[in-house]
């Protein structure tokens, strides 16, 4: 795994690439960037905001292993769902907290993740995806896909 997703509105974009992904713009109760494994999980959110939206893909090589961490959106429900068998399978057990899921395991459960840096404008490349078409005007730049 090498690249992550990461949609945003077009309002936020040009600071974004000026700025890199900044946590503490989140509007979420945990400050943090959330990223997906895929380019549809990602699309998926950003009905969440009004406007025209840009996805990003985001180099992971470039971000610190040691700030990331689980996602809190999705996968807490889906650990109630999970059976004790496959809980146990990956080293947890039943009522296990969200919290004390390894990222990587967040990803493979959830496609999600959070990261709790700043994510460098370097690592980050816009993606004309099915599922979020960039926006006219902005042009898929070159980067990790």
């Amino acid at each position: 795994m090498r690249i992550l997703y990461h949609v945003t509105t077009l309002a936020s974009f040009r600071s974004i690439l000026e700025e890199g992904l900044d946590p503490a713009r989140s509007q979420s109760s945990l400050k943090a960037v959330f990223l997906s494994g895929g380019e549809f999980t990602a699309a998926s959110y950003a009905c969440m905001r009004d406007g025209p939206h840009v996805m990003l893909s985001v180099d992971v090589t470039s971000l610190d292993p040691d700030l990331l961490g689980p996602d809190n959106y999705e996968l807490p429900d889906l650990l109630e769902q999970m059976d004790p068998e496959s809980l146990g399978e990956l080293g947890y057990h039943e009522g296990i907290s969200w919290s004390d899921v390894s990222w990587r395991h967040s990803l493979a459960i959830a496609d999600q993740v959070a990261y709790y840096g700043i994510v460098p404008p370097s690592a980050l490349a816009v993606v004309d995806s099915e599922w979020a078409p960039a926006p006219e005007g902005i042009a898929a730049t070159p980067g990790p896909r």
